[in-house]
């Protein structure tokens, strides 16, 4: 007989399934490989993958509140294993919410254990309503080098002329392969269409 997990497929942000960002939130049973995570997210086919699974070592000192190990799949090709997630956290937390008996009666308060991004928090709030709190990142300056090499990646990916882009800082600690980006603000970023492909191919060593 095969193994089953668990899973919902959720869509974070709006109250319409058809709207905002899709992500699927498998509950794991027991410890699996990088590999099978891998092939169930590509068989999920959502853009995001959850695997969460509540600690072992999880006490009870803060009734409150349960915490619980997750890592995220990009798909529906995945090949990367992404350190952070924002909306795929969000899902996670509200299927715990939602289910009743994945944490404790009474708990209000989630801790999401990332591999490498610290701890993200996730709070009940009223009208059904998750909050969340991410890891503060900290930043650092870019060499003047660096930077227009950047400018020339960011340029192609985000089809923008160099002179849009007026500020970058990298991130160190958790966030060392993160980079913030301020645009000039006659740039419309809602409708910036980043050409993931193109900045894969330009910067991104798998």
């Amino acid at each position: 007989m095969a193994n089953s997990l668990p899973f919902v497929v959720l869509a974070a942000f709006t109250n319409n399934v058809a709207h905002g960002n899709p992500a699927a939130v498998v509950f794991l049973k027991e410890d699996l490989s990088k590999d099978v995570l891998k092939t169930i997210a590509g068989n999920l086919n959502q853009p995001i993958t959850a695997f969460i699974s509540q600690r072992i070592d999880d006490n009870v000192i803060d009734m409150n509140s349960a915490t619980f190990d997750i890592r995220y799949f990009i798909g529906p090709d995945p090949q990367l294993e992404a350190p952070l997630c924002g909306h795929g956290t969000l899902a996670a937390a509200h299927a715990i919410f939602a289910d009743g008996k994945l944490a404790r009666e009474g708990v209000e308060v989630l801790k999401f254990q990332t591999m490498t991004r610290g701890v993200v928090i996730a709070r009940k709030a009223e009208g059904g309503v998750v909050e969340m709190e991410l890891p503060q990142g900290t930043v650092d300056d870019i060499a003047e080098e660096e930077q227009e090499k950047l400018k020339t990646v960011l340029m192609k990916a985000m089809k923008v002329d160099k002179s849009a882009i007026k500020y970058m800082e990298k991130g160190i600690d958790f966030f060392k392969d993160y980079l913030m980006v301020e645009v000039d603000e006659k740039v419309d970023v809602g409708a910036l269409k980043m050409d993931f492909t193109e900045l894969v191919s330009l910067c991104w060593t798998k």
